[in-house]
């Protein structure tokens, strides 16, 4: 059996350098936690255990893609796990954009939180959301979010879940 640390990198495709500009430590720290040599911090622990837990989140199937793909987010309403503060960058499955460095997201800018959005509403399953995503952020940006043909199903999806603007 891995790690928590270990298990998280797998179950999100994330990178050691991808998991500690999230959580604001160093590669070498998330290293030694996915090895067993060091124990993360008890913030860190609980980050980690709200990942894992994300992997067991009910969706609920709101409608399909351009692809016909289902499109299934969380069933209910989630704070989200991660809130970085620094520059971070996805996983290739929600951002096959390029290298890692081009896919960069800030996310004290609007525009790296609305992409971060985008990829997650286009492209999650419903532990990515309970991860990355806001309700509040999709509902008070949703027109700039997603098509104008998809407004009303994540609208009336955001209103089931409780999820409000903030006006």
């Amino acid at each position: 059996m891995g790690t928590l640390a270990h298990d998280v990198l797998a179950s999100f495709c994330l990178t050691q350098d991808g998991l500690a500009s999230m959580l604001g430590v160093s590669q070498k720290t998330v290293s030694l936690w996915a090895s067993g040599q060091k124990e993360p911090s008890s913030r860190a622990k609980a980050i980690l255990g709200r990942m894992i837990a994300a992997l067991d989140v009910d969706s609920v199937v709101i409608g399909k893609d351009w692809n016909s793909a289902e499109i299934a987010p969380p069933a209910m309403a989630w704070e989200p796990v991660l809130a970085p503060k620094s520059v971070f960058t996805l996983p290739a499955y929600l951002d096959c954009s390029g290298r890692p460095e081009s896919r960069a997201i800030d996310p004290s800018t609007w525009d790296g939180m609305a992409y971060l959005h985008k990829r997650v509403m286009a492209f999650g399953a419903a532990k990515d959301f309970v991860v990355w995503a806001s309700p509040e952020f999709m509902a008070r940006n949703l027109r700039d979010l997603v098509h104008p043909r998809q407004l009303a199903m994540w609208d009336g999806y955001l209103r089931a879940i409780g999820a409000t603007d903030g006006a």
